[in-house]
């Protein structure tokens, strides 16, 4: 993938997901679906508070006031990539709602859903009608491919739409290596663990997202220039006067930063040496130009009456 890590949470939701999807291969008991619950309750979560951290990073980028084209192109970048998210995670929301309901429409609930077997992989695998599985392949298929046309970074996203051979955890199993992604998705998988699979799958858009806007906003910071101390400044046409001439001088407010700053010679970097003054001594120094500044001024007012 570009960039980006996972975060310690999603890494643990992550393992706990492959090996609950292990333990289906041994047809264990009715344990492991009531725990896939557990997992998609939290997934769910996490999506809720990954698309709020999304919508601050875009309107972080939007928020620049820079007119810089690299900016304005981030900015409009950032708004298809947010879009394209969007309507990828409420598909996958209708998707996961198609499975909780048997074919008439009659919801699947409680213990009933997390006990059900067959809803999903009939649904995703059905050889008379399999609309609804290549919908859902092409669907993540075409984010990615769309993201990447966005983004247009050098190293790509990597697919999502991923087989047996592609986890390490299963890339040596025999009975998994000649399957479909759809397959190895669905097939024999309780609905309740394939619910779960989709959330799975909402919080992979949303990292990708994540990744893509933190490029997008490193553009954005980037031009912008950034300080943190203003001090007023006075810069006089001439450094002596005669009585009755005319006094001239510019007023304007200077800014600094603290901000470590990066120094290069022959493309190699250079140690930079950082002295700080305490801020009494500023304290001093910015009331001393001020003393100054209405000194001139005062003499100014004074020599032209």
């Amino acid at each position: 993938m570009a960039g980006g890590k996972e975060t310690p949470r999603q890494k643990m939701i992550g393992m706990m997901y492959l090996v609950l999807t292990a333990l289906l291969a041994l047809n264990v008991s009715n344990a492991v679906l009531e725990k896939f619950a557990i997992i998609d309750d939290t997934l769910v979560k996490m999506i809720v508070e990954d698309n709020k951290t999304n919508e601050r990073k875009l309107a972080g980028i939007l928020g620049s006031s820079s007119q810089d084209e690299k900016v304005l192109a981030a900015k409009k970048k950032a708004e298809e990539v947010r879009k394209l998210t969007k309507e990828t995670v409420a598909y996958l929301d209708e998707l996961k709602a198609k499975m909780r309901k048997e074919p008439d429409g009659t919801a699947i609930e409680g213990e009933e859903l997390v006990t059900n077997t067959n809803r999903a992989e009939e649904l995703m695998l059905d050889s008379q009608k399999p609309e609804e599985g290549i919908a859902f392949e092409k669907q993540i298929t075409g984010f990615v491919n769309e993201l990447n046309k966005i983004m247009g970074l050098k190293t790509p996203f990597v697919k999502l739409t991923r087989k047996a051979e592609d986890f390490e955890e299963f890339k040596n199993n025999t009975n998994q290596l000649d399957k479909t992604f759809l397959q190895f998705t669905f097939e024999g998988t309780p609905t309740m663990a394939a619910i779960a699979t989709v959330s799975q799958m909402q919080t992979k858009v949303m990292e990708y997202e994540a990744v893509a806007l933190d490029s997008l906003f490193a553009v954005a910071e980037g031009v912008q220039i950034k300080f943190d101390n203003v001090v007023p400044m006075v810069r006089a046409e001439s450094n002596t006067l005669v009585a009755g001439q005319e006094y001239n001088a510019d007023l304007f407010i200077a800014a600094a930063s603290y901000v470590p700053a990066e120094m290069f010679f022959n493309d190699k970097p250079l140690v930079v040496a950082k002295m700080l003054l305490p801020a009494s001594i500023w304290e001093k120094l910015n009331l001393e130009r001020l003393e100054e500044l209405m000194i001139r001024m005062d003499l100014l007012m004074h020599h032209t009456m």
